[in-house]
């Protein structure tokens, strides 16, 4: 499916925006979750995209089959009856197929400005204050640092997310990989020098601030 339309009943309406997010991350496709109301016979979605794909067109090209919808390029909310979802996943798909191309469905990552460890400090961190503040209109910027070593690289947040400390030289610098776990199947964090594209930030924990890198990506360095 070049889109992924998934639906269930014991899904809130409330939240199902966060796990589409979450959901467009993993398989970089738009993607459309929607909460089924058995007792009603009627289900509302939401949706988001990828940067490819203009979800407001794909979701109004099927509005013959909603009972109503609105949105925008990236999100997008829609309303219809249960029985009305495979056809509904049918017509997005066809759409999707129309205008996206299968490298769009490959996910990027674009990078404002290669730095080394020791630069990524306080005061570059002090500088991009002054870039703000960000937004979809003004993302922060994402850094990259190459042939970068990782030191006690672990797992925290219930398996979750990788903790580790970023080191090239003599510099060494925190970073935390929120939703990363998984990649320590593809990546021998411990022996193997790697690309890092992260965000910069000051992170707070118990009353203490420290430089933090927050990670975009990793791969083994190239």
């Amino acid at each position: 499916d070049y889109g992924i339309i998934l639906s269930s009943p014991g899904w809130h309406p409330g939240v199902i925006g966060i796990v589409a997010s979450r959901v467009v991350e993993r398989v970089h496709r738009p993607v459309i979750l929607i909460s089924e109301d058995p007792a009603t016979g009627r289900g509302r979605g939401s949706a988001r995209s990828i940067p490819a794909f203009d979800l407001y067109e794909g979701v109004h090209a099927c509005a013959g089959l909603l009972d109503r919808h609105g949105g925008h390029r990236q999100a997008a909310g829609m309303d219809l009856r249960l029985e009305r979802i495979p056809e509904f996943r049918e017509a997005f798909n066809r759409h999707a197929r129309a205008v996206l191309a299968p490298e769009d469905l490959v996910a990027e990552v674009k990078v404002d400005l290669e730095v080394t460890i020791a630069e990524a400090d306080a005061d570059l961190c002090r500088i991009m204050r002054h870039c703000g503040p960000f937004g979809i209109g003004n993302p922060q910027p994402v850094f990259v640092a190459r042939g970068v070593a990782a030191y006690r690289c672990t797992v925290v947040g219930g398996g979750q997310h990788l903790k580790m400390t970023l080191g090239q030289g003599e510099a060494r610098l925190p970073a935390i990989g929120f939703r990363m776990a998984g990649r320590l199947k593809d990546i021998d964090f411990g022996s193997t020098p790697l690309d890092v594209a992260f965000q910069l930030q000051q992170d707070e924990w118990n009353g203490r601030k420290r430089l933090q890198a927050r990670l975009v990506d990793v791969r083994a360095a190239q």
